[in-house]
């Protein structure tokens, strides 16, 4: 009987340790798989390393790409609206030259001026041209 109890506790040892085993490694494969879901919660990433989607990282880089490229379109569309304000601003300035011309050109042709006067409006005249030449020289 006393070896027949030592059989049925080695057998009970036995089965133990099976299950102990069984046990464990389950453990550590469930650990593994919380270990990586805790990790990819706590990044807010769906990619954390090569190996958990090849395809998505494939797509992520050409999505990356794809937002540098619209991010420096943006910065372009923001650089010619630029050019375009400081272009107006000249057309503006020339314009108004144009039309100070135009009135002292007119005011000249009155009938009414001295000579003294004539050469006055002959030199403001003669800055608003020399203004626009610098102007463009400017552009």
């Amino acid at each position: 009987m006393v070896k027949g109890v030592n059989t049925l506790s080695t057998m009970l040892s036995v089965n133990n340790n099976i299950l102990n085993k069984t046990v464990a490694r389950s453990l550590n494969y469930f650990s593994e798989k919380g270990g990586k879901a805790v990790e990819k919660l706590s990044s807010g990433s769906r990619i954390n390393r090569a190996g958990d989607d090849v395809a998505a990282i494939s797509i992520n880089a050409k999505l990356d790409t794809k937002l540098r490229g619209i991010a420096k379109a943006q910065l372009n569309i923001t650089e010619v609206f630029s050019l375009l304000d400081v272009t107006e601003a000249g057309l503006i300035e020339a314009q108004q030259s144009a039309f100070k011309i135009k009135e002292l050109y007119i005011q000249a042709l009155n009938g009414t001026n001295s000579i003294d006067e004539l050469n006055a409006i002959q030199t403001q005249i003669n800055a608003q041209v020399q203004y626009l030449k610098n102007a463009r020289e400017r552009m």
